[in-house]
Formats: C-alpha cells, structure tokens, sequence
C-alpha cells in the first residue's frame, strides 16, 4: 500500500485553511497540517508532494480530495495520482479545523461569526409524521372536550 495524502479546503469564521491528512504505508495517521489557504492550488499540491520527503515515503503519496479545485490541478501535476473522493471519505480534514478552532482564532486573530443561515426545510418523513402528530392530537383534544361536556 501507498502512503496517502488527503487535502481539503475548509472555513472557519470566513477564512479559508489547506488541510492536510497524511498516512503511512500501513494506514496509519502520522501527521495533519492546518495552513491559511491563500487560493493557490499549485502550492498546495506541491505541499502534497512534499510530503515524500519530510516523511521518507518511497515514492509520492497517493493524493485524495473531494474539492474539485485541488483534483484539477492535481491531475495536471506529473507525478501526482489524484483520486476524487466523497465529503465522507475525506471527512478527516474537516474535523482538523473544527478541533482547533479555538487555537486558530487565537493565531489568526479570528472571530466567530454569528449564524445567519436559514432553518433547513425538514424532510419529507419528518414533515408526514408531524402531520399525523399534529392530527392525532387535534382528534385527542376534541374527544377530551366531547368527555367533558
């Protein structure tokens, strides 16, 4: 097996980051980098490969991603052999910054910005089984009405 790299981009307080999983030939975790993502997708893939020879891999890790702008430039990097991934397989990076999100508003003088996002529409079984709530109640509460008159 190959030594593996997964990259990501994520944001915290409206800053971007270059996340950066690293494992060995045998699968184990043994190094994760968080850096400011300045928007240029060449260096973070040469970071990537970088990692060869920090860590004395053989040959360059195998690279994933699920952010199709990182993909696309690593498919243009020779030497580099991209696999483009689901959000769930590289879920790994995410955590990274939200584990040290308070070291990383400290470093970068960060501050945490209010949630302005709007309620997500429920699904469709959730939406069914509050209606049949919702009726089951009505009908409970016009039959304890009907008792006590």
């Amino acid at each position: 097996m190959r030594a593996l790299v997964i990259q990501q981009i994520e944001q915290l307080d409206g800053v971007r980051f270059l996340c950066t999983s690293i494992f060995n030939e045998n699968g184990e975790a043994i190094d994760e980098l968080v850096t400011l993502y300045d928007g240029d997708s060449t260096a973070a893939i040469l970071k990537a490969i970088e990692q060869k020879d920090v860590h004395g891999f053989e040959t360059v890790p195998e690279y994933w991603s699920s952010n199709r702008e990182l993909i696309a430039t690593a498919i243009s990097t020779v030497g580099v052999s991209p696999t483009f991934k689901s959000a769930k397989d590289t879920q790994a990076t995410s955590r990274l910054v939200y584990d040290n999100a308070g070291i990383l508003r400290e470093l970068y003088g960060l501050s945490p910005q209010e949630s302005a996002e709007e309620p997500q529409e429920l699904a469709k079984w959730r939406r069914v089984v509050i209606t049949v709530l919702e009726s089951t109640a009505n009908v409970c509460g016009r039959a304890a009405n009907r008792l006590r008159n």
